[in-house]
């Protein structure tokens, strides 16, 4: 996964759908950026503007860590950490990369 997009939908404790996760990771460097967007609870998901969205915000302001990760889920699980203690992103986003974490914590044991 070299300067590849790659798009993650976002769900809540419930599995609704409540935002999308756009993510740019570069193996070598291990130079990764994200950004979100967020569903807007009295909207309707759509799948194909929440990508759009989270793209547009990558290109224009990403958030930015480093990885180094064998695995493309090894990547999102660094960057959803790094989302969950950033203050920036609204709270629905934080609870979701929480459940997304704590869901496959518990797969693992």
């Amino acid at each position: 996964m070299t300067n590849q997009t790659r798009f993650m939908y976002l769900r809540d404790n419930n599995n609704q759908p409540v935002g999308c996760l756009a993510v740019q990771y570069d193996k070598d460097s291990g130079s990764t950026s994200y950004q979100v967007s967020t569903l807007n609870p009295h909207d309707r998901f759509d799948r194909a503007r929440g990508r759009t969205i989270a793209e547009a915000r990558l290109a224009k302001r990403p958030k930015s860590l480093t990885v180094q990760a064998k695995t493309l889920h090894e990547v999102y699980r660094a960057v959803l950490e790094n989302l969950k203690a950033d203050k920036e992103f609204p709270l629905r986003t934080v609870e979701a990369a929480k459940a997304w974490l704590n869901v496959k914590l518990n797969d693992k044991t």
